[in-house]
């Protein structure tokens, strides 16, 4: 019943998986929207997110970030867009951090952690297993404005 347009990133299944600390979302964004509210499922593989903001300068793209994050009760910080920043179908990780408690201390500490990685062909896809090798710093944060 899926028409060619109602394609999605996510794999046949569930709209959401969690993976360790991180809950993995795969997401069809409709901006310029009345306002941001969710609208039920998309395609039975994706959730549909109406944004108020417009598709313009990245605006839809963190208006949803911001909505994520107040509903799952995290900063926008932990709220990343992994695929399709420039598209309406999108797969976003949130980062849930664990607390546990320090041994020595003997106090509740947060433990998390965000890697950045790049693609340079483009060719990775969801599901796909990958080797991460440490490089040397020139990432695009060290540029980023």
């Amino acid at each position: 019943m899926a028409s060619g347009s109602e394609k999605s990133e996510a794999p046949h299944g569930p709209p959401f998986r969690r993976e360790g600390g991180r809950v993995i979302l795969f997401l069809h964004v409709q901006p310029g929207a009345k306002r941001t509210e969710w609208a039920g499922l998309y395609g039975g593989r994706a959730l549909r997110l109406r944004v108020a903001a417009p598709p313009v300068d990245g605006k839809a793209n963190r208006a949803c970030q911001r909505f994520l994050a107040r509903t799952f009760g995290v900063s926008p910080a932990q709220v990343s867009i992994v695929r399709g920043q420039s598209g309406r179908d999108k797969t976003v990780t949130v980062e849930i951090a664990s607390s546990v408690r320090h041994r020595v201390y003997k106090k509740t500490v947060r433990r998390s952690t965000k890697l950045h990685v790049h693609d340079e062909q483009n060719d990775a896809r969801m599901g796909d297993t990958v080797r991460i090798v440490e490089t040397i710093s020139r990432s695009w944060l060290e540029f980023a404005v």
